[in-house]
């Protein structure tokens, strides 16, 4: 039940009185005051760093995404063009001395003892 103030029957008893008048006037309720004004503050501040760590995420997330949506849609888009490519056309590319070397060094690479 919460107290009423306004009743004139509500009294605060003597000792705590004395003691909120001797910590008012040591200044000590006035240091306590501004400690919790200052923690108060970091933690709005410490909420403003997690908001803004938060969006940056998200944007990240978001910017992830769409790269790899958009590399999806170059592999698919690429997987359809290599259906129309011809056998031959297929045969006279790895013929070539530039796609043989290609691959001999990339196997050569694979091959490598590390």
């Amino acid at each position: 039940m919460t107290p009423n103030y306004n009743n004139p029957n509500f009294k605060i008893d003597l000792p705590s009185k004395e003691l909120m008048r001797k910590e008012i006037m040591n200044g000590n309720l006035n240091i306590f005051i501004q400690e919790l004004h200052d923690f108060i503050k970091k933690m709005r501040d410490f909420l403003d760093y997690l908001e803004t760590g938060t969006k940056v995420t998200n944007n990240i997330v978001l910017i992830t995404k769409n790269v790899l949506t958009q590399e999806r849609n170059l592999f698919q888009n690429s997987e359809k063009s290599l259906e129309n490519i011809s056998p031959e056309l297929m045969l006279n590319l790895l013929d070539t001395q530039e796609f043989q070397n290609l691959a001999g060094h990339i196997l050569a690479q694979i091959l490598k003892h590390k």
